[in-house]
């Protein structure tokens, strides 16, 4: 009951607290004055004297051995030349009116009464006189010592040993590295306004050269839909295709790009631009650089190996670290926000036609998977940063393309797919060809491409080949690098370093560069696993102004007739013409069991390869003809430089070529994998709250830093330290070698990621839904148990039919 009746109490009484930061003084939290204490435990100083006669009894110099003289300092030596006598402060005896020579040192301690740190060298030289007796046992502190202060003029008996403190040197930031500084920044930010104005004069009419294309193919009609005379023109059908921009409305900004467009802009080199654009690279280099100067002149690595040698003192090098820190951070960043922009910052926008480079600038698009999950605060974030997102367009994907030349056409390599420059309008393009829309024109094509025409479908849609670029492992790492979390951890290891705490940095330092080798060596490999799939080729053969020829399946264009055999991979995506095929469609499909495919009939039925009724008819890139009709291709192949007519023993089964490239169904895959759509889910949305939760916590504690401390220099320092409690810089290593071992496991279940955040993404899986089963399961049924029924109730399941 009492302690019940005590919980009652408690929660009745309401206590306020807030903490109480009081300064260090002579007196308590009551404003009584504090007791003064004895001190025991500290050293005599010097003692200086015009004659050894003079020292004290307790300090008198002892003799010197036979071949030994007495020397300045109290001590005894073969030879006084090169002994330095303490009393002249490091001045020469030619400063003083009297020379004096040190007593030996007193090498027991003496105790202060009532010690007060405010006096605290006078204390302990009262204290000193008078347990040597210069001073009477009964005098009291501030009475006459008789001992007199260190002086070059000073012509007393005895006097302190107390040397003047050589002057703090001073930084007058007028020293010649200061002024290389100020000239460096300055003609470097005369050299950028003046290429700013030289670009802005160039670039006047550049808004109108500016083109909108499409990322849908215009459909090219072949000669058996259309006439041969709009075949020559490039006749385009209706449907999807590009979207020419007015010269007079060119003027389109990527953040009003429509869904599926894409914003070009032209650029030429520029020798002026060339040069800036170096200046740029090697200013970011020079801020780190001038960074670790300052922390390296901090351990007195930089001059005569004297701390502070360059920068003077310690507060003028906290200070100068401050700034530059701050600089260097602010540049770093701006080349991060900038980076995929920066060097055609540094070129001269121009025409299309006359560009050596594109810059193709798209939306990215964002695939919602939160709605109806969300708190209020989680909404008004998600709010707050899509506003800032598309008020900075910071959504918007920029890749610079260089333009390449085949003969008079002019292209570009935009994520595996070519755009080819239409001089009508204006633009660059991407192609598809249509051969026909119902069976029986598809089988018109027959005999295959002349050399010609093949020759021109290649430069429209390109090599059937997607080339996917894996850097080198320096230029991966650079790029894994040069990131803003590491920029965090690189900027909290400065700080680290310059206060001393180098040790705990350099632990820090090997943890961050391990995890970043470790998770760039673990996507590069999967990245070439990916280049192994997308950049297989084989040789086939294919009917050629009206001969069989081996072909690189590169070489395969819309049109071509290729030859079909058992255990081949195809190539392409394109419909039977003659024969019957059973094609092993799982790895692109998952579909378990063989699926045949019919040749074309001869009739006017709608042919549509994203058609269901079509599919009987298709075959598809990355699949493997198990079967077909005819085992051999009948007579041997030749080459384009010796044909002859076809023999007549045509292959049994031939497939016509409609689709190469990123346009069939394995292109789209990869390119998937390659360039992969963002999700948004709620943990996203979750984690920006958590950020800014943090951001206001740091800023918070940061502040309290400076304010607690008195808001020196100093307190800058300790304020970042405790930033870097909140932001951990060691937090994303951790998550980047748990995010590596994941990535090894599901390695060796030949699963490969190339997008490492993705396996946490999978760990918040807990359902997971087909569209049909025909993918996991064999078509047909097994027995498997029987089930006996008992009063409306199933009874135990039993295997053995027998019983």
């Amino acid at each position: 009951m009492v302690r019940y009746l005590v919980l009652v109490t408690g929660l009745a009484s309401v206590a306020y607290a807030f903490p109480a930061f009081n300064v260090p003084n002579s007196v308590n939290v009551d404003g009584d004055t504090c007791p003064v204490m004895d001190r025991s435990g500290l050293m005599c100083p010097v003692l200086c004297v015009r004659d050894f006669n003079n020292c004290p009894d307790l300090i008198q110099p002892s003799e010197c051995p036979a071949g030994e003289q007495l020397c300045d300092d109290g001590a005894c030596y073969d030879s006084c030349d090169d002994v330095e006598n303490p009393c002249l402060c490091g001045m020469s005896a030619s400063d003083f009116d009297v020379l004096y020579k040190a007593c030996p040192s007193y090498s027991t301690s003496v105790t202060v009464k009532q010690y007060n740190p405010s006096t605290k060298q006078e204390q302990i030289e009262f204290a000193c006189a008078q347990t040597w007796g210069l001073v009477s046992r009964n005098a009291t502190f501030g009475s006459d010592t008789s001992v007199a202060l260190w002086a070059t003029n000073e012509t007393a008996t005895t006097m302190w040993n107390e040397c003047p403190l050589a002057a703090e040197p001073k930084l007058s930031f007028t020293e010649t590295v200061c002024l290389a500084f100020y000239g460096i920044i300055g003609a470097e930010v005369l050299l950028y306004l003046l290429w700013h104005a030289y670009k802005s004069i160039r670039e006047r009419h550049a808004a109108q050269m500016r083109r909108v294309c499409s990322q849908l193919p215009k459909t090219q009609v072949s000669p058996s839909v259309a006439s041969d005379k709009q075949y020559e023109k490039g006749v385009v059908q209706s449907g999807p295709s590009s979207i020419d921009v007015p010269m007079s409305d060119a003027t389109v900004s990527a953040s009003q790009l429509p869904a599926g467009s894409m914003l070009l802009r032209g650029y030429k080199n520029d020798i002026a631009g060339l040069f800036m654009y170096g200046l740029t690279l090697l200013s970011t280099a020079g801020w780190i650089a001038l960074l670790m100067i300052i922390v390296l002149d901090y351990y007195g690595k930089v001059k005569g190996g004297v701390a502070y040698g360059l920068l003077a003192n310690s507060n003028d090098s906290m200070s100068v670290f401050i700034f530059v820190w701050h600089l260097a951070a602010i540049w770093l960043i701006a080349m991060l926000a900038c980076k995929r922009r920066l060097r055609n910052y540094f070129r001269i926008e121009c025409s299309l036609p006359q560009a050596r480079v594109v810059q193709v600038e798209e939306r990215q698009e964002e695939v919602i998977m939160t709605e109806g999950r969300q708190n209020r605060l989680t909404q008004l974030v998600t709010k707050a940063y899509n506003a800032v997102v598309l008020k900075f367009g910071l959504n918007i994907v920029a890749e610079s393309c260089a333009t390449q030349h085949i003969g008079a056409n002019q292209f570009i390599e935009y994520r595996c797919t070519r755009y080819v420059f239409i001089e009508k309008a204006g633009s660059f393009e991407c192609h598809a060809f249509v051969l026909g829309e119902t069976h029986r024109s598809l089988l018109d094509c027959h005999n295959g491409l002349t050399s010609a025409e093949a020759d021109a479908r290649l430069t429209r849609v390109g090599e059937n080949f997607i080339r996917v670029y894996v850097p080198s492992f320096p230029v991966g790492l650079l790029q894994e690098l040069f990131s803003y979390t590491y920029l965090y951890q690189m900027m909290c290891l400065f700080v680290w370093f310059y206060f001393n705490y180098f040790k705990l940095a350099l632990v820090q330092l090997c943890v961050i560069l391990i995890s970043a080798f470790i998770k760039v060596f673990i996507r590069l490999r999967s990245e070439r696993r990916v280049k192994m799939l997308a950049e297989r080729r084989n040789q086939c053969r294919v009917r050629r102004n009206g001969v069989w020829v081996d072909l690189d399946t590169a070489d395969l264009v819309p049109g071509d007739v290729v030859a079909v055999e058992a255990n081949m991979e195809v190539m392409c995506d394109g419909c039977v013409l003659r024969g019957e095929v059973v094609v092993d469609e799982s790895s692109l499909t998952g579909e378990a069991m063989p699926v045949r495919k019919l040749p074309l009939k001869n009739e006017a039925i709608a042919y549509d390869p994203q058609n269901s009724a079509s599919k009987a008819y298709s075959v598809y890139a990355g699949t493997r003809v198990l079967q077909c009709t005819g085992s051999s291709y009948g007579s041997a192949p030749t080459s384009l430089d010796t044909m002859v007519p076809v023999d007549s023993a045509e292959p049994q089964t031939q497939i016509l070529v409609l689709r190469t490239r990123t346009a069939t169904d394995k292109g789209k895959l990869i390119q998937r994998i390659l360039f992969p759509i963002r999700y948004s889910f709620v943990l996203d949305e979750q984690l920006r709250v958590s950020i800014l939760a943090l951001l206001a916590y740091g800023g918070v504690v940061f502040g309290l830093s400076i304010w607690l401390m008195g808001a020196d220099r100093t307190s800058w320092y300790y304020g970042l330290f405790v930033v870097s409690q909140a932001f951990p810089p060691l937090l994303p290593a951790a998550l980047v070698i748990g995010q590596s071992v994941a990535a090894d496991r599901l390695r060796r279940q030949q699963i490969f990621c190339i997008d490492l955040p993705r396996i946490n993404l999978c760990g918040k899986v807990r359902l997971m839904l087909f569209d049909k089963t025909g993918t996991l399961t064999h078509s047909g049924m097994q027995f498997y148990s029987v089930q006996e029924i008992a009063n409306t109730t199933f009874g135990d399941a039993e295997q053995n039919i027998e019983k």
